[in-house]
Order: C-alpha cells, then structure tokens, then sequence
C-alpha cells in the first residue's frame, strides 16, 4: 500500500517539530556510521562532490554543468530522501517522514 507522504515549508515547524527532530536525530545516527557505508552522511555527502584525497568509485558524481544536472538531482534526492526516511523509521520515528523543503 502506498503511503502519502507531505513535505512541509520548514520555515512553518517549530524548532521540536517532530520532522525537524526526527531529522536531527536520522542525521546524527548516519554521521556516526562509518565514511563507507552508502547510508552514513558522509558517503551521502561525497557523491554528491567531495575533495577528499582518495574518494569512492560513486563519490562526485554530481552532473553540474550538464544537461544531466536536474534529472540526477531529482534522482539523488529521490534515493537521500529515502535514506533518510529508513534511518527516522529505526529511530523510531514516523514512516510518513518526507524532507522539508
């Protein structure tokens, strides 16, 4: 069964939102994974762009600059949205957390 799920103008949460706590607490859980483990922040992060030394095969892969660039952000917070998602849910958060825009 598909669930909806909304996303909320962050500037309308209150600081104890729970999206905007249950956010904290899924980036707090993925910052202490390690720097490899594609749900950590990090790795998150660097596929993104990273200037690290000795990065990933799937780190900066970011297409700025390219007619490539929408679809692969859409694509990229599409898969972050859900990392995020999974990690709130183990916290015991909601399964209907979405990013707020």
């Amino acid at each position: 069964m598909n669930q909806l799920l909304v996303r909320t103008d962050v500037w309308t949460l209150a600081v104890d939102d729970p999206v905007i706590t249950s956010y904290a607490g899924a980036v707090a859980s993925m910052q202490a994974k390690p720097d490899t483990d594609p749900t950590s922040w990090t790795y998150q992060a660097a596929i993104h762009g990273t200037l690290a030394d000795s990065p990933l095969t799937q780190w900066n892969q970011c297409r700025h600059g390219t007619w490539f660039f929408v679809s692969w952000h859409r694509m990229y917070v599409y898969y972050f949205e859900r990392i995020v998602r999974a990690q709130v849910i183990a916290n015991g958060g909601e399964s209907t957390w979405a990013l707020p825009y």
